[in-house]
């Protein structure tokens, strides 16, 4: 079998340091053990028309990589990705912006997508498609006589149909997910919101609780929720004891206790929610710790 992943952000295989985002370090060890092409965003945007994807050995697995138009990037990922999809995935319509140009640059990215992994297919592979950025390239694909089976994942939750609602056209964009084979989602709630919004603005036949029926074909669902290689961090964690900075970081905190986390500074991550949660808790703690 010849596994072709496809996502926004890639990281080389060969140096872990690398993957940028949870999904990419999500995918990392996956991809080690399975080979295959990881095929994504170069990380540079070009003036003119971008030339074919750039295909490197990289540890196990081959990278292939592509560059975005310049004038098609911010719409497509600012705009598009993260101004519109990513709001609507977490049901903030409050903080959804959304415009025309938008979408169009947004089609044009995964119209690009498609046709650079299309090229790369082969009569074995298996085409795996990752999260919201690309939710129109199963579609693609497919109009380009693609016939090999072809999944897409999600990585964030599945919203409530309210939310999609206020999408113009939005059945015409996440329709697009039924041009899939398989559809996977983190947790069973999110294949049920799925459905419940399939159901009501797709109109599909509901086979049964995993398999749905549409114009386009027969779309099997699942959910397989991603984790982390818990050896990793457990190696990482033992080894961090004879680091310097930890040595540092422990004289001058001293002996209270300390919750350290890493969090991309945004809205999903719940971070005033949890700042809140630690001041009621706080007098629980040792006295002496802070924040």
């Amino acid at each position: 079998m010849d596994l072709i992943v496809v996502s926004n952000r890639v990281s080389s295989l060969a140096d872990k340091t690398n993957a940028a985002g949870g999904l990419a370090a999500a995918l990392f060890s996956g991809m080690q053990k399975s080979g295959g092409t990881w095929f994504g965003w170069s990380g540079k945007t070009v003036t003119d028309t971008p030339g074919p994807a750039t295909v490197t050995a990289s540890g196990p697995a081959k990278l292939a990589t592509i560059d975005y138009r310049e004038s098609d990037f911010s719409d497509f990922y600012n705009g598009m990705s993260n101004g519109t999809l990513w709001p609507i995935m977490h049901n903030r319509v409050d903080l959804m912006v959304y415009d025309r140009v938008y979408r169009e640059k947004y089609e044009s990215i995964n119209r690009q997508v498609a046709e650079e992994v299309a090229k790369l297919v082969r009569e074995d592979s298996l085409i795996w498609i990752h999260d919201y950025h690309f939710l129109m390239v199963g579609t693609y694909l497919k109009q380009l006589g693609i016939k090999q089976p072809i999944g897409f994942f999600l990585h964030t939750p599945f919203p409530a149909s309210f939310s999609i609602e206020c999408i113009p056209r939005h059945a015409e964009l996440f329709g697009h997910l039924l041009s899939y084979d398989l559809l996977g989602f983190q947790t069973p709630g999110d294949q049920r919101s799925f459905l419940r919004y399939a159901n009501r603005s797709l109109f599909v036949t509901q086979l049964d609780d995993d398999t749905v029926r549409s114009a386009a074909g027969i779309t099997s669902l699942g959910s397989f929720p991603v984790g982390i290689n818990v050896d990793d961090y457990v190696a990482m964690a033992a080894a961090a004891q004879s680091d310097p900075q930890v040595a540092k970081l422990r004289q001058t905190i001293g002996e209270g206790s300390t919750i350290i986390g890493v969090d991309r500074l945004d809205y999903s991550k719940g971070l005033p929610q949890r700042f809140r949660a630690y001041e009621r808790l706080w007098p629980k703690y040792p006295s002496g710790a802070k924040t």
